[in-house]
């Protein structure tokens, strides 16, 4: 399945406000996946989605890119371009956390660093997912989503 109207990576599209475009983002994966009735379906259609995510290349995958908390190895960068949004490249040691990570990355991508300092998407949930996935797995998420998190802040300065 094919999340139709989502941005190329590096194309910035000017929908909505840079103040909600995390929100945005996850109500259009909500609606495009959440059509699926199957929850196993529906997440592999959303790993499959986040495993088409430009991937964090080899060279990127550092200690300084980790991160801590998941079981998986995870890698997560992410830069300001030259308009100053945020660019996040993600890694992840198995298909199946790769592909979330992806997802979850993508949520991300060409935001504002302030907004996604504060960003907290709860896509797993609102997908009905959570139940689907290992407590260690979503434990694992949350850790990704601090570690964006705290990586944003430190674009805009405020750590």
């Amino acid at each position: 399945m094919e999340a139709a109207g989502w941005p190329r990576v590096g194309v910035r599209v000017q929908t909505g406000t840079m103040a909600n475009r995390i929100q945005q983002r996850e109500d259009k994966l909500v609606a495009d996946f959440g059509v699926i009735e199957n929850p196993r379906e529906r997440l592999a259609a959303l790993v499959d989605f986040g495993a088409r995510q430009p991937e964090l290349a080899a060279d990127g995958r550092t200690e300084e890119n980790r991160v801590v908390g998941c079981v998986t190895e995870v890698w997560i960068l992410l830069e300001q371009t030259s308009a100053g949004l945020c660019r996040a490249r993600c890694a992840a040691g198995s298909p199946l956390v790769h592909g979330l990570v992806g997802a979850y990355g993508a949520l991300y991508e060409d935001v504002d660093p302030a907004e996604a300092a504060g960003g907290e998407p709860r896509l797993l949930e609102r997908l009905g997912l959570a139940d689907h996935v290992t407590p260690t797995r979503l434990n694992g998420l949350a850790a990704v989503c601090e570690a964006i998190r705290s990586r944003a802040a430190e674009l805009t300065g405020a750590l």
